[in-house]
């Protein structure tokens, strides 16, 4: 598996990233309402909405300055993204995203709900990644201890495209056991989003 601590970050601009050749996807759309985001999100969405639509790979730097969201939740973008990856991949089932982070998760949510992700506050200080190229998996870890060394120190999320939130994946009975019935289904709708480079990794 390739090691993203080695991934370089790149600071796309207009002048050392030409445009990519459009493709005949639909552009990505604009969310508005309560669902609007940073100008610069925005921005990535859309360019990372054209590269997978174009099958390249790309990396926008946003670790200028940690960008404050309030009251922006990860899920809320989480659902952005889907609908980009949706609309640029035509993917109807396959898990669609993958996202990273470097620090703890923590479920805000009194009733207990597993929106393990959707936390408010200054959380982008990395690099989004579009394609990855990350190897195949042979098996999905069944402790959160495992899966943490696998993604390097990072924790790591899936969604499909009928799911609004994102669940943390540690491990099939606690991260995806209300989305997927087992860790072969689990594992086959990974490799898949891997072999579709529908991949998204927040670093």
């Amino acid at each position: 598996m390739t090691d993203l601590n080695t991934l370089p970050a790149a600071n796309l601009g207009p002048a050392a990233n030409p445009p990519i050749a459009a493709s005949s996807s639909p552009q990505p759309p604009v969310v508005e309402g309560p669902l609007s985001l940073h100008a610069e999100v925005n921005e990535c969405i859309h360019a990372f909405g054209a590269a997978v639509g174009a099958a390249n790979a790309v990396a926008l730097s946003l670790d200028s300055t940690p960008l404050n969201l309030l009251p922006l939740t990860i899920s809320h973008l989480c659902e952005t993204l889907e609908i980009v990856t949706k609309t640029a991949l035509d993917i109807s089932s396959a898990v669609s995203l993958v996202f990273a982070h470097p620090g703890p998760l923590r479920d805000p949510t009194p009733t207990g709900d597993r929106d393990w992700l959707a936390f408010t506050g200054p959380w982008v200080t990395g690099t989004l990644y579009g394609v990855v190229p990350l190897a195949p998996l042979t098996a999905i870890p069944d402790d959160h201890e495992k899966w943490f060394a696998i993604t390097r120190g990072r924790y790591v999320g899936l969604t499909t495209n009928s799911a609004i939130s994102l669940n943390a994946v540690t491990g099939v009975p606690s991260g995806l056991s209300d989305r997927l019935s087992s860790q072969a289904e689990a594992l086959h709708h990974f490799n898949t989003a891997l072999a579709a480079h529908a991949i998204a990794v927040f670093e």
